[in-house]
């Protein structure tokens, strides 16, 4: 469905919200070494918390499946209903926050087609 990549810096993941699919979909969040090739995608919007905003190549929707990128291992995963919300946050109540770096990717994958409502929250780490 989506996809956060590093490109190069590094990120610290806040939280991820998944809403309302218009289908219900297994939801998993898979870190990666490299991103998703192929697949139909658009660049997503960054909203910066100091100002500006636009298309963003460091955040992917697809449209179409892509190949994705190698697997390190699933960070999340949860059957989400067509009137189900989801708020994953990382970093809180002595967790480890996530951190993606490099090359590596952060995909929201779902397990079939649906219309989604979502919101990665990520801030760039120096």
């Amino acid at each position: 469905a989506a996809e956060l990549l590093a490109a190069g810096g590094r990120l610290r993941v806040n939280s991820v919200w998944f809403s309302n699919p218009s289908a219900q979909v297994t939801l998993r969040l898979i870190k990666a070494s490299s991103p998703s090739t192929l697949g139909t995608q658009t660049n997503g919007t960054v909203i910066a918390m100091k100002g500006g905003g636009g298309p963003d190549p460091r955040v992917r929707l697809f449209t179409a499946a892509p190949t994705a990128g190698v697997a390190i291992g699933d960070v999340f995963e949860q059957v989400v209903g067509t009137a189900d919300s989801i708020d994953i946050i990382f970093g809180d109540l002595n967790t480890e926050a996530l951190e993606i770096s490099g090359s590596q990717a952060l995909g929201i994958n779902v397990s079939a087609a649906a219309t989604i409502v979502g919101r990665i929250m990520f801030q760039e780490v120096r």
